[in-house]
């Protein structure tokens, strides 16, 4: 005897052996569902996971390769202000007076403003404190690699700097005891100045120096590059994008454009308490 139910939901009668086997069908096919939903779910989360660890990656060995770029440039202006140097030192001390004086003015002026070295710090900041870069990168050598180099660019800039400020500090305290130094103006103070002679002739030694960082920079940025899957034409890319934003032609605003300028005290006379404002 076969037992009919009606089931509203598939829109016929079924006998008991249908009813399972479609009921089975059902399941699995929900089963199915939630199984491609998920995994499609985990799917999209791996992809983007390798994409985060992309992105960073690309972000700090661009940060790297930028700040090589920085050294590039700067022993670049050092060569001109090296040259200079060479030439103030070859001069005989007794005939410094020979020198025309603005020529001299200008040659010392050249080896003693030198540019300050400095990067930005954004990329490096958020790789080093944020845990969830560092889990997401999963490697531990590629990591260590660019703290590495992060830590050696922060050592650069302190020493360069602190030699710069050193030249600058020396030349104050010439001008201080200028009175008790031999020379009739400070240019030539400054050049019978044996410690001030030395200052300038370090130039040459940073020149090389900051070639051999940079090539460095860019030696461990390679292995970096190589434990985490990136080319260097992907890097380079990135690395270009980034300094095409930062030479963008916008012009900065400043700070002198938006200065008020002062009242004409004729157009104060209906506010006589305003001209106190004025007079500063």
């Amino acid at each position: 005897m076969n037992i009919k139910f009606k089931m509203p939901k598939f829109h016929r009668t079924l006998t008991n052996r249908s009813m399972w086997k479609e009921l089975l069908l059902t399941f699995l096919g929900t089963t199915i569902s939630i199984v491609l939903t998920f995994g499609t779910a985990h799917l999209l989360d791996v992809r983007q996971r390798v994409k985060d660890r992309k992105m960073s990656a690309l972000m700090v060995t661009g940060n790297v390769e930028r700040f090589a770029r920085v050294l590039d440039g700067l022993s670049d202006d050092l060569m001109q202000r090296d040259t200079i140097a060479a030439w103030l030192l070859a001069l005989p001390i007794d005939s410094l007076d020979d020198v025309p004086h603005h020529l001299m003015v200008e040659a010392v002026n050249a080896v003693i403003t030198l540019p300050q070295l400095s990067h930005d710090k954004t990329a490096e900041n958020i790789f080093s404190n944020s845990i969830e870069t560092w889990k997401n990168m999963g490697n531990f050598s590629f990591i260590d690699k660019i703290g590495q180099s992060f830590a050696e660019i922060n050592e650069c800039e302190r020493s360069y700097n602190e030699f710069i400020n050193s030249t600058a500090k020396h030349v104050d305290w010439i001008k201080r005891h200028s009175q008790e130094l031999p020379g009739s103006d400070l240019c030539m103070k400054c050049m019978l100045n044996n410690e001030f002679r030395d200052n300038i002739g370090e130039i040459h030694g940073w020149i090389c120096y900051l070639r051999f960082l940079a090539a460095s920079f860019r030696y461990t940025n390679a292995e970096s590059m190589d434990l985490i899957g990136i080319t260097e034409e992907e890097m380079i890319k990135f690395a270009d994008l980034h300094d095409e934003a930062s030479t963008s032609s916008r012009p900065e605003p400043l700070y002198q454009t938006y200065i008020t300028p002062k009242l004409k005290f004729d157009s104060l006379t209906t506010m006589p308490g305003l001209i106190e404002r004025v007079e500063y």
